[in-house]
């Protein structure tokens, strides 16, 4: 059944939603309501936008006359607004502060631009024994380019009388006697408090705290907690956020998890919480090993840690008919890849590097194979001793889809004799006798196949030669000659 009163001023600063603090103003700062028992009571304060509002300060004497010029803020932007006292000698002021939530609605009864309930009014009384003063204390900002109030008091004293303000004890921060004001002028002082003797006026003391410059370290370590890099020391102000981002250590075979590749710490001062840390695993590389040619490989490829991996390597077999060259670092196979690498019994190559490199992924050995090789021996018989000097030719070729595609020779034998074709390719070839040349002898077949082996005790080819008359006149060859005389 009692009358209650809501007034915003009881709500104002931090307290007022934040969406509303700048720009946007209630019709009115309080509501009256008569409770009434079970009937549920609310409040609703409504805001508008209003890009400024001025506001008025007023500073008056026991009978409303003015003891200083009023203050007109005209570009104000905030919804609420705190005032300080102005100093008047022998006035004391019935607060050192006051704070007040401006309001869109009301009248402008002297017509300066200011609404009737956007005045702050500080209101004086004759006082010859006390003065106001008040300390207070700034930090520096994050930023370092300002300061902001840290702590404040306000206390009436005696005029006359010299008080002392004495430097607190700030956790991140250090006192700076030298920035130290009164009343606005700077004391260049040395200790760490200041005195001064009240006057009629009363006075200010302002204290600065600057921010202690504090280290920090940044480790990049492997998963024993071993250094990979050296451990970089960098300095800040006390409270600062500092973001470090992880080093690329690829060429050193060290990974980082892309979630862990940033780290975020606000500097203490405790040393203990002004270290990051980044954590690296071993790259894995991959090592390949390519057949060249006719064989196979135990192994194509494999994945070992860039550092510390020891490659388990690659045995060589060679297909039917191949054999195994050896190891190249190139793909054209120029490039001999190392001995002491190869075992010289399996021809197995175990990669090394050098100490303190590391396996670069996708490094590839290439094992070399070709055909293997024999000696071939086409071998003729049948000739006359009258023919000893006769020649006979033969063509070696190499069979179509088989590994000695694309051989083609040529030689001659002269008599009964035997030619030797060294380093031919093991394989199936064909061996022809070109007797369209020659009338005088023939061999049946006049081809021949042969597949060359490396295990064979000999790969020969024999040709016997028969002599042949078809070629030559018989007694029923004839031939008439007829003259013809004339006169």
């Amino acid at each position: 059944g009692g009358i209650v009163t809501s007034n915003l001023i009881r709500v104002a600063g931090d307290e007022l939603n934040e969406h509303y603090r700048k720009g946007y103003y209630p019709h009115t700062n309080s509501h009256t309501v008569t409770m009434q028992a079970g009937v549920p009571h609310e409040f609703t304060f409504e805001y508008i936008y209003v890009e400024t509002m001025p506001y008025k300060v007023m500073y008056v004497d026991e009978s409303g006359n003015e003891v200083s010029p009023p203050k007109i803020v005209a570009d104000n932007a905030l919804s609420v607004v705190t005032e300080t006292f102005v100093r008047i000698s022998k006035k004391m002021p019935d607060a050192y502060q006051k704070r007040l939530v401006l309001s869109t609605t009301g009248t402008d009864s002297d017509n300066d631009g200011v609404l009737d309930h956007n005045v702050i009014t500080f209101r004086y009384t004759t006082d010859e024994e006390h003065a106001y003063y008040k300390v207070v204390h700034y930090i520096q900002n994050i930023a370092a380019n300002d300061y902001r109030e840290y702590r404040s008091t306000e206390t009436v004293g005696d005029i006359g009388t010299t008080y002392t303000a004495d430097a607190i004890t700030l956790t991140g921060f250090t006192f700076d006697p030298t920035m130290t004001k009164i009343n606005g002028n700077v004391t260049s002082g040395t200790g760490s408090s200041v005195s001064y003797k009240l006057s009629a006026e009363g006075a200010l003391i302002e204290l600065y705290y600057t921010r202690d410059n504090t280290k920090y370290t940044v480790s990049y370590v492997d998963k024993d907690g071993n250094a990979l890099v050296s451990t970089k020391t960098v300095s800040g102000l006390f409270g600062t956020q500092i973001v470090e981002h992880a080093l690329d250590l690829s060429k050193l075979g060290y990974t980082i998890a892309t979630e862990q590749s940033t780290r975020t710490i606000t500097l203490s001062t405790n040393p203990s919480h002004n270290t990051i840390t980044f954590t690296y695993t071993e790259s894995v590389a991959s090592i390949k090993y390519e057949a060249v040619g006719g064989g196979s490989l135990s192994i194509t490829s494999e994945n070992v840690a860039a550092v510390n991996g020891i490659p388990s390597g690659s045995v060589p077999t060679a297909a039917v008919g191949y054999r195994f060259v050896g190891w190249f670092t190139d793909n054209s196979c120029t490039l001999p890849a190392d001995a002491s690498m190869i075992d010289a019994e399996t021809d197995k190559l175990r990669p090394t590097k050098a100490e303190g490199n590391i396996w670069k992924d996708g490094t590839t050995f290439y094992a070399l194979f070709e055909p293997d090789h024999v000696d071939l021996t086409v071998q003729t018989a049948g000739a006359s001793d009258s023919d000893k000097d006769q020649a006979f030719i033969f063509r070696i070729k190499g069979v179509k889809d088989t590994i000695t595609e694309g051989v083609d020779l040529t030689v001659a034998i002269i008599g009964n004799g035997e030619v030797t074709v060294k380093d031919v390719a093991v394989g199936k070839y064909e061996i022809t006798e070109l007797t369209s040349w020659s009338w005088r002898y023939e061999t049946d077949p006049p081809t021949r196949s042969i597949t060359l082996d490396v295990d064979a005790s000999a790969n020969l080819v024999i040709f016997n030669n028969e002599r042949t008359s078809k070629g030559w006149l018989d007694a029923s060859s004839t031939s008439v000659t007829v003259l013809s005389v004339t006169d």
